[in-house]
């Protein structure tokens, strides 16, 4: 299962269908909080959010902060415009991001590269 966290419901359905293609179980959020939630009742194997959300109280870095507490091997993916210096484990990608680079940061954040 992933988790999508991201406030733009274009993005949010992009990555969903990505998602979905690759038979992965979908569950996705448009704020931190209601990711976070997610997060414990859901337990997805994978998390992809963006980093800045416009309005949210709990941004992406604050999520990851939260959810690396709660389960520190959990692959986690955050999307940007902008790199920044991320927690180890932690995966970049650039947005926007085509499929290619979609699978190969889901492979590095599995492996734990």
């Amino acid at each position: 299962m992933i988790l999508i966290v991201d406030d733009n419901e274009s993005v949010r359905g992009f990555l969903g269908a990505y998602a979905e293609l690759r038979h992965y179980e979908v569950v996705m959020a448009s704020s931190g909080e209601e990711g976070l939630r997610l997060f414990k009742e859901k337990a997805p194997d994978i998390v992809i959010t963006d980093r800045s959300r416009p309005g949210d109280s709990m941004q992406g870095d604050a999520l990851v902060e939260e959810i690396r507490k709660i389960s520190p091997l959990t692959p986690i993916i955050v999307l940007s415009a902008n790199r920044f210096n991320l927690p180890s484990g932690v995966v970049f990608l650039q947005k926007p991001a085509s499929i290619v680079e979609l699978d190969a940061a889901i492979a590095k954040a599995i492996s734990g590269d």
